[in-house]
C-alpha cells in the first residue's frame, strides 16, 4: 500500500517528484527520503537516480541516472531529437531533487549552419589558445624580418 501512495505521488501531475516543462513534456523521479534530502543540502554534485523523461506520450528516458560531479566538464552529444535539450531544461528548470546551493544556468545559443567542423567550433570557444596561436604568428613574421627579440617567448 505505501508503495502504490508512492507512485501515485511520482506519477499525479503536479505531485512531488514530477513536473511538466509545458504541456508537452513531462518528468518522474524517485521521491527521496528524509535523509536523502538532508545530505542534499551540502551536496556539491548533481546526482539524479531512477527519473523518467517523455516528450508527447514517447519516452526519452527510462529509469536513468545522472551523476554530474563538481569540477569535471561534460559533454553532450547525439542526434536531434533524443532528448539532449529536454535534459538541459528539466536540469535548469530544477524538475529533479539538486542540491539547493547549486546554481544552474542554462544558456541556449543558436549556431548559423555552415561548413566548419564542430572540433574547429570547440577550438575557437578557447580564447586563450587563439589569443596564444595569434601572438606565435606575429612573434614567427618578427623573426623571419631577423628580428630576435621574442625568440625566447617562441620556445615558451
Amino acid at each position: 500500500q505505501d508503495y502504490e501512495k508512492q507512485v501515485e505521488t511520482l506519477t499525479k501531475k503536479g505531485g512531488q517528484g514530477h513536473s511538466e516543462l509545458g504541456e508537452n513534456f513531462s518528468v518522474s523521479q524517485m521521491q527521496k527520503t528524509q535523509g536523502q534530502l538532508l545530505a542534499l543540502e551540502n551536496a556539491v554534485d548533481i546526482k539524479v537516480e531512477n527519473f523518467s523523461i517523455s516528450a508527447k506520450g514517447n519516452d526519452l528516458f527510462v529509469n536513468a541516472s545522472l551523476l554530474i560531479a563538481h569540477g569535471r566538464r561534460y559533454g553532450l552529444v547525439g542526434p536531434n531529437g533524443h532528448g539532449k535539450t529536454t535534459l538541459l531544461r528539466h536540469i535548469a528548470s530544477r524538475a529533479f531533487a539538486i542540491p539547493p546551493n547549486i546554481d544552474i544556468l542554462c544558456c541556449e545559443q543558436e549556431v548559423v549552419a555552415d561548413d566548419t567542423p564542430a572540433v574547429e567550433e570547440v577550438l575557437k570557444a578557447d580564447t586563450r589558445r587563439t589569443a596564444l596561436l595569434a601572438e606565435c604568428k606575429k612573434l614567427e613574421a618578427e623573426q623571419e624580418k631577423g628580428k630576435m627579440a621574442g625568440q625566447d617567448r617562441l620556445k615558451e
